[in-house]
């Protein structure tokens, strides 16, 4: 039983990982396209998602 988990823990850590490194990149390319329109929007992106990163780690909000 444990070698079946722990194999199947190794096999999902790969796309585990890539997704979240997509979401931090999705959250940077906001950031950086808002620098544009104001330091508000920014503000405000940033807040987001923090928001939205603490609700997918299952954090109370």
């Amino acid at each position: 039983m444990m070698k079946t988990t722990e194999k199947t823990l190794k096999q999902l850590f790969w796309p585990i990982f890539i997704e979240y490194a997509l979401l931090m990149l999705v959250g940077v390319a906001d950031t950086v396209m808002l620098s544009l329109v104001s330091d508000q929007a920014v503000a405000g992106v940033g807040t987001a998602n923090t928001y939205s990163w603490l609700a997918r780690r299952g954090a109370p909000v």
